[in-house]
């Protein structure tokens, strides 16, 4: 039978999200021998860290290769999963703190969380981009919506959390996704028994495509009708923590795998490119807004801030159709005048077509909407 009590790890021990930046820097094989200080200002307790990443008998699993294959976000995603079901203290706290759909508040004081402990959940929280509010030391809000955006997440936590209750004794009853839902794995996501069924049961496939009926991109991201003005809509923060690359093919990805990856090698450079132009102080990558959505890039240019959105379809036209709406709904969401520019980024060279099409909508529109072509030869946005 399934004890969640076995599931226990130090929690007095700061940085367990730094584990993300060491599988983003070296193999999964290589991870847990470079734990201490291999990276600047990383030190990770190595028994902590096995519980985290599953990997009990000293080998990592791959779904963590696998994570950082999908991209960061993922990785990122997958960490905090992690962390939370290593310790069944964190697993019950978050089960009496959902407020929403995917969403939820941790009150000091509301767990057997010593101080201690209770800053370390808040920090891993706040470092891998869950965070949404916080009052004080006592309080803070957190939003998994993003979660149920990544396509092939679920697969992922379907696994991690597979090797978590084996570790804490199940018996093979049934189903895995059985054995979750009859330990109220839902609760701690703060999902609906049902939408979390329907979730953890995807198959990656069904995951990667836009048509899905059951969690599409627009089930996914406004489950609850996000209605709400957000205080504010983005909060910046210079840096990048670089991703995979790889091998790819830069005129017309193939598939999900090489579009993520394709994807990654132009923000890597492009936010080496915009340092050179703005100052490292200038440029961030993957800003989280008040809605659980990130923005790819920002670039502040005086009291201008220049939003950037990549994608990697076959075409300039098809990039910028996919980009409109999110680079409107970064800017304008919550309702309030701000001075950017919305920039379409795409591996592919602009048109005439597409450069009259956007001209038109500045002209007849006022929307600041351009495109720019990064030349993956010269490392150039064009």
């Amino acid at each position: 039978m399934t004890d969640l009590a076995k599931l226990k790890t130090s929690l007095t021990k700061e940085g367990a999200y730094k584990i993300a930046l060491v599988l983003a820097s070296y193999p999964s094989s290589q991870v847990l021998d470079h734990l201490n200080r291999s990276l600047p200002r990383v030190k990770i307790d190595k028994v902590q860290a096995k519980k985290n990443l599953s990997a009990y008998l000293g080998i990592v699993p791959s779904i963590w290769s696998d994570a950082l294959a999908h991209s960061d976000a993922h990785l990122r995603a997958l960490t905090l999963v992690g962390i939370v079901f290593s310790h069944y203290k964190l697993i019950d706290l978050l089960k009496a703190s959902g407020t929403g759909y995917l969403q939820g508040r941790v009150v000091f004081g509301s767990a057997p969380l010593s101080r201690k402990e209770f800053t370390n959940l808040r920090g891993d929280f706040r470092k891998l981009g869950f965070v949404t509010n916080e009052q004080g030391n006592d309080v803070f809000d957190y939003d998994f919506s993003t979660f149920l955006r990544l396509a092939g997440l679920s697969v992922l936590v379907n696994e991690l959390l597979k090797l978590k209750i084996e570790y804490a004794g199940w018996n093979h009853t049934g189903t895995p996704a059985e054995e979750f839902l009859r330990l109220g794995f839902y609760d701690v996501l703060s999902m609906s028994r049902e939408n979390f069924k329907n979730w953890i049961n995807q198959s990656d496939e069904s995951t990667s495509s836009t048509s899905s009926t059951s969690l599409s991109e627009d089930d996914a991201d406004y489950y609850d009708d996000r209605s709400k003005v957000f205080p504010r809509a983005f909060e910046f923060k210079a840096g990048h923590m670089e991703k995979k690359e790889g091998t790819v093919q830069i005129s017309k990805p193939k598939n999900r795998m090489e579009a993520s990856l394709l994807h990654n090698q132009i923000q890597n450079r492009m936010f080496l490119h915009l340092v050179e132009k703005y100052g490292e102080e200038r440029v961030g990558t993957e800003i989280a807004t008040r809605s659980g959505t990130k923005i790819d890039c920002i670039a502040i240019d005086d009291e201008k801030s220049i939003f950037y959105e990549i994608k990697t379809a076959r075409t300039a036209k098809a990039c910028v159709r996919q980009a409109l709406s999110q680079l409107l709904e970064y800017a304008y969401w919550d309702l309030e005048e701000r001075n950017v520019e919305l920039v379409v980024v795409s591996q592919n060279r602009n048109t005439r077509h597409c450069s009259d099409y956007l001209e038109f909508i500045r002209q007849n529109f006022g929307i600041p909407i351009f495109y720019q072509q990064f030349n993956l030869l010269d490392n150039s946005l064009r």
